[in-house]
């Protein structure tokens, strides 16, 4: 009865789960505590940084952004480098106690 159950439900993208686990070499068993599980450390640090990043409406040099960067306990530095084509700007967000980069983007003016 319970493979039954299983047969009918669907992923996000609406493909039946057992087709997907059979594709793939999974159990269904597999995949039901693999979406049961936790969030890791780093994917509930990336949901801050991301948190703040739309609150600040996605200006990288928002005041609100450094606030918010400052007590998650995380530093940033943004810098120029020139190319022969234009000046690029890397900017980063790191961890200061694990010395980890949680993002980073590159962007050209």
């Amino acid at each position: 009865m319970s493979g039954t159950r299983h047969r009918r439900r669907r992923t996000l993208y609406r493909v039946p789960v057992a087709f997907t686990c059979a594709l793939l070499g999974l159990s269904a068993s597999w995949f039901y505590t693999w979406r049961a599980r936790q969030p890791t450390r780093t994917r509930r640090r990336r949901a801050r940084l991301d948190t703040a990043a739309a609150a600040a409406r996605g200006l990288h040099r928002s005041p609100r952004l450094y606030l918010d960067l400052r007590e998650a306990g995380w530093v940033g530095d943004i810098t120029g480098i020139p190319t022969a084509a234009r000046k690029l700007y890397p900017a980063t967000v790191i961890d200061p106690y694990s010395r980890r980069l949680l993002g980073g983007d590159l962007k050209a003016p």
